[in-house]
């Protein structure tokens, strides 16, 4: 069925640029509705049948209400994302609503983060052109580097098989990846200078690219991995603002594979070897005296 661009009131929809600023401003406003809901006591009682149903409905919730309520709400936002894809897309089929391109994009959001609204927007936007300018970021980045080709198309192919990487994550970070990268950033309140020192970079680039010297896939890529690399290189650079005392603890032990070769050997070492293992301790003496020791 073709569809003629949308005309609401004053807007033409049918101008690519504002049919971006109103899609934008349409998903920031629900963004902050369905935050608002979440925090009201509406939003605590779907939290409440989320954690325990039988315990919602001691209390004298009504569960059909609510699932029904919130089914309602969500199917009225998938609604208004309906009519919009197929405005953009000019017509609309049964392929465009197929249930494979639903799950992809589920899947998406799950990995990002289903309890953000940012990982909605982030599932949206590697579902819809994601991938996509991945795949076309290595290809050019093989053309502008020919003696770098094999090293940039075997980076893209990796991207192109990463979906099925997915699982992996979801199972090391149930939360997502937004919540990931959120949290790494609450760590970094102390480590100001790391901050201060990846913006500088993202800044920096941005005037390269601005003068030419970088091409916007040099920036894009280059600022997508500061911002994915910043709490990492952070637990790297400073790690007793950002870890926590068990964490540090933790980072400080001696794994055994690791002496002699990262970490030198030490009395305290090797009584701490002989006790894992079992061996009595050994106070010293003789070459024969160590040898029947051990």
């Amino acid at each position: 069925i073709a569809l003629p661009p949308l005309k609401i009131g004053p807007l033409d929809l049918s101008d690519e640029t504002v049919f971006l600023m109103t899609v934008t401003a349409l998903f920031s406003v629900l963004g902050v509705g369905v935050i608002a809901l979440r925090n009201s006591g509406y939003g605590r009682r779907l939290a409440a049948m989320k954690d325990s149903p039988a315990g919602s409905a001691m209390l004298g919730q009504s569960l059909v209400r609510l699932k029904l309520s919130v089914f309602m709400i969500s199917s009225g936002i998938a609604g208004l994302g309906g009519i919009l894809m197929s405005s953009a897309m000019g017509s609309v089929s049964g392929e465009s609503f197929a249930i494979m391109v639903s799950l992809s994009l589920l899947m998406l959001t799950v990995v990002a983060g289903i309890g953000y609204v940012t990982g909605a927007l982030f599932g949206g936007l590697m579902a819809g052109i994601g991938f996509a300018v991945i795949m076309v970021s290595f290809t050019n980045l093989a053309s502008a580097q020919p003696e770098l080709e094999g090293m940039w198309l075997l980076l893209g192919n990796i991207a192109a098989v990463s979906p099925a990487l997915i699982g992996i994550g979801v199972g090391a970070n149930p939360s997502g990846t937004v919540h990931s990268v959120i949290e790494g950033y609450r760590r970094l309140t102390d480590a100001r200078p790391v901050l201060i020192g990846g913006a500088a970079v993202v800044l920096l680039t941005y005037v390269l690219a601005l003068t030419g010297v970088l091409g916007n896939w040099w920036f894009a890529s280059i600022t997508i991995a500061v911002v994915f690399m910043l709490p990492v290189i952070g637990e790297m650079v400073m790690p007793r603002a950002v870890l926590t005392p068990e964490e540090l603890a933790a980072k400080a032990t001696v794994v055994p594979e690791d002496v002699g070769i990262d970490v030198p050997y030490s009395p305290e070492i090797r009584d701490e070897i002989d006790r894992e293992l079992g061996i009595p301790q050994y106070q010293g003496g003789s070459p024969k005296e160590l040898t029947a020791h051990v």
